[in-house]
C-alpha cells in the first residue's frame, strides 16, 4: 500500500517552475531540457522500481536541492516564483490532467479531485499572489504544460496499473480500476496526508504558506 501511495505523490511536473526564470517563448525548452535531465537520472537507477517512482524521486530530490539554502520564513522573490511554480505543476496534475484522463476512460474523479482543492485552497491563494506578481497564475502556468502533463500521467496511471496487479498476484485490474483508486484513496486521511503538497514538497509548501 505505502509502495502505491508513494506513487501518487509523484510530480514531475515541476518543470512548470523552471520555466518561470525564461523567456515565455523558451518555455517548451525548459521543459524538454528539464524532462530530459530526469529522464537521465531514471536511466541509471538500477533499482526495480517503476519509472513512475523513479521520476517521482528525481523530482523531489531537484526540488529539495534546488530550496536547500533557501529562506523559509523570508524567501526571496526567486524562491517564491520557483515553489509556486512547484505548486501550479503538482495541482494541475491532480486537479486537471489527472481528472481528464479518468474521465476519458469513463471514471468520475470528483471525490478526490474535490477533497484535493479543499485541502490546499490556502496554498491555491497564496501561489496565486506570488504569480500574479509575474502578470501570471496557477491555472495559466499549469496550461503552458498541459500537453507534458498528460503524457506522464497516462504512464504514471499505467505503472499503478502495473503496481496493483503484481501487489493482488492476479492480472486482473484495469486502467480504469486504477483510475478509481484515487477515489477509495480519497476515503482514507492517513493516504491523502501522504498526497498533500507539504509531504512532497515540505521547503516548497513552507516558503509558499510565509509569503504573505
Amino acid at each position: 500500500m505505502n509502495k502505491i501511495v508513494g506513487l501518487f505523490a509523484f510530480c514531475i511536473l515541476f518543470v512548470a517552475a523552471c520555466s518561470l526564470t525564461k523567456n515565455d517563448h523558451k518555455h517548451d525548452d525548459v521543459i524538454s531540457e528539464t524532462t530530459q535531465e530526469l529522464e537521465e537520472i531514471v536511466e541509471n537507477d538500477a533499482s526495480d522500481r517503476t519509472k513512475s517512482e523513479k521520476l517521482h524521486d528525481a523530482s523531489r530530490n531537484m526540488v529539495s536541492d534546488r530550496l536547500k539554502n533557501a529562506n523559509k520564513s523570508q524567501a526571496d522573490d526567486s524562491d517564491k516564483e520557483y515553489s509556486a511554480g512547484v505548486f501550479a505543476g503538482q495541482y494541475g496534475r491532480n486537479v486537471f490532467a489527472l481528472h481528464e484522463y479518468c474521465t476519458s476512460l469513463g471514471v468520475n474523479l470528483s471525490e478526490f479531485r474535490d477533497k484535493y482543492i479543499k485541502t490546499h485552497e490556502q496554498l491555491y491563494i497564496n501561489a496565486n499572489l506570488i504569480l500574479n506578481s509575474r502578470g501570471s497564475s496557477v491555472d495559466d502556468l499549469y496550461s503552458k504544460i498541459k500537453h507534458t502533463t498528460k503524457d506522464y500521467v497516462e504512464k504514471e496511471i499505467k505503472d499503478m496499473r502495473g503496481i496493483l496487479n503484481k501487489n493482488s498476484g492476479q492480472n486482473i485490474f484495469t486502467l480504469a480500476d486504477s483510475c478509481d483508486y484515487y477515489n477509495e484513496l480519497s476515503r482514507d486521511q492517513s493516504s491523502m496526508n501522504s498526497l498533500q503538497f507539504s509531504t512532497s514538497f515540505p521547503a516548497a509548501y513552507e516558503i509558499i504558506m510565509n509569503s504573505n
